[in-house]
């Protein structure tokens, strides 16, 4: 039971890249660091966590700015971050310069070297030409007529959209990276084909760059949190499974969710076919199998049937780990709010 703890340990800090931060998954030492833990920690007493506001409870597994936004958004509902734009603050355009600032910054902390070959060192460095900082994502923005457009399809539909606000912009996002290497991107897109396919297409938006493209809408969807178009997938550039413009978002919902709303609305259609896409961005890909035969069993034939009868599913995914069961309940509830509302847009 050792070794495969301590290899997927391994595995996770490898494919998160720039993801983690302290722990490197090209260090030599990482096996060593690894083993070192499990006789220099102890869990926390109850009388000490209780002299905390709160307790939050992080998933590390994910890519740093999904952690970010679960932490932020926990602040923000204990009413730790007062007078905050927090649909802003959780954007994608936000959430990756925080990152990149937060990369810079590190490098700049980081000890150059001691003595006078150090200070030689550093001479020469001083000289080159600062690097330009990584790319967290690739958007496609619209342009000034499109976006009128998408402004003039939301103000007919916001109507049913009752307490939603329209993004920061508006703009398809085509990859993002978020610090991942490409096995980390390849494993949150299992329909890229893997890590070499999303290199290749890192390459291909490289190239890219600064052309002009054609999206057609085709769908408007919404439920009680946000409002997404899908659009087509234009030249086969974008990496998610459902490319979209994001139209309102609620309040405290990040505009990502609208990947989860629509993979909500391809899993109503076809859930056999589209479930492991839905559990994906909930977390719980893992479960997919589990969750089939139970649907199967109990006649289960939609994710809003699914959360209804969130308990009884959880109970069936996790076995008898009564902890894992209430965190399962707890997602699989939330995971269908309001009812799933849709229609088709036809190019005018």
């Amino acid at each position: 039971r050792w070794d495969r703890a301590i290899g997927l340990c391994e595995s996770r800090i490898r494919g998160r890249g720039q993801g983690h931060r302290t722990l490197m998954g090209d260090d030599p030492k990482l096996r060593g660091i690894l083993a070192s833990t499990v006789t220099g920690i102890e869990p926390m007493l109850d009388e000490e966590l209780s002299a905390f506001r709160a307790r939050l409870v992080a998933d590390m597994t994910l890519e740093p700015t999904a952690v970010a936004t679960k932490v932020l958004t926990d602040l923000y509902q204990l009413g730790l971050l007062p007078n905050l734009d927090i649909n802003g603050l959780l954007s994608e355009h936000s959430l990756a310069e925080a990152l990149v600032d937060a990369m810079e910054t590190e490098d700049s902390m980081r000890p150059k070297g001691q003595g006078a070959q150090a200070h030689g060192k550093q001479a020469k460095q001083g000289k080159k030409e600062k690097k330009p900082p990584p790319l967290w994502l690739y958007t496609l923005d619209l342009d000034e007529g499109s976006v009128e457009l998408v402004r003039a399809l939301w103000e007919r539909y916001k109507v049913h959209a009752p307490g939603m606000e329209p993004p920061p912009d508006y703009h398809v996002t085509l990859l993002y990276m978020g610090g991942g290497s490409d096995a980390e991107i390849s494993e949150r897109h299992p329909g890229l084909g893997g890590p070499d396919a999303v290199a290749r297409l890192r390459d291909n938006l490289a190239n890219c760059e600064g052309r002009e493209l054609q999206v057609d809408v085709q769908l408007i969807v919404w439920d009680t949190r946000i409002a997404a178009l899908e659009v087509n997938n234009p030249e086969s550039l974008c990496a998610n499974r459902h490319p979209h413009i994001t139209l309102g978002c609620g309040h405290r919902i990040p505009p990502r969710v609208s990947n989860e709303l629509l993979a909500r609305k391809a899993a109503t259609d076809d859930l056999r076919g589209e479930l492991r896409d839905w559990l994906s961005h909930l977390g719980l890909a893992k479960y997919e199998e589990a969750l089939l035969q139970w649907c199967a069993s109990e006649g289960a034939a939609s994710p809003d049937e699914i959360a209804e009868n969130a308990a009884d599913a959880a109970a069936a995914m996790e076995g008898t780990d009564l902890e894992a069961q209430q965190r399962l309940q707890e997602v699989l509830a939330k995971a269908a709010p309001g009812a799933l509302c849709g229609e088709p847009l036809h190019q005018e």
